[in-house]
C-alpha cells in the first residue's frame, strides 16, 4: 500500500497537460476521474478519490519526479511508449 495520499503538479499548460497526462496514464489504468476549476484529478477506476493531480499555475523552477506503480514490465513499456507518442522526452529506457 502507497503512504502517499495523494500528488498535486504545478503546470504551465493545463489543456496541453491533461491530454498529455491522460495518454500516458492509460496502459497503467488510471484515468481522470473530476475536473474542477482548473484542477484535474486522476485515479484509478475502482478508487473514486485522485491520488494525482494537476492544476496551472507559475512553473516549477526545480525538477521533480513521480512514479507510478505499473502490474508488469509489459505495462511499464506501454507507459513509456505512451509517454513519447504523447510528447514526452525520452530520459531513457524503461525499467
Amino acid at each position: 500500500m502507497s503512504v502517499i495520499d495523494h500528488v498535486g503538479l504545478v503546470v504551465s499548460h493545463y489543456e496541453k497537460s491533461k491530454a498529455f497526462y491522460l495518454t500516458l496514464l492509460n496502459p497503467l489504468g488510471i484515468m481522470l476521474l473530476t475536473e474542477e476549476s482548473g484542477f484535474a484529478g486522476f485515479g484509478k477506476k475502482d478508487t473514486p478519490i485522485p491520488s494525482f493531480w494537476i492544476h496551472e499555475g507559475e512553473q516549477l523552477t526545480s525538477k521533480l519526479h513521480v512514479a507510478f506503480l505499473a502490474e508488469s514490465k509489459k505495462q511499464v513499456h506501454l507507459f513509456h511508449e505512451a509517454g513519447l507518442m504523447a510528447g514526452g522526452k525520452d530520459n531513457g529506457k524503461p525499467g
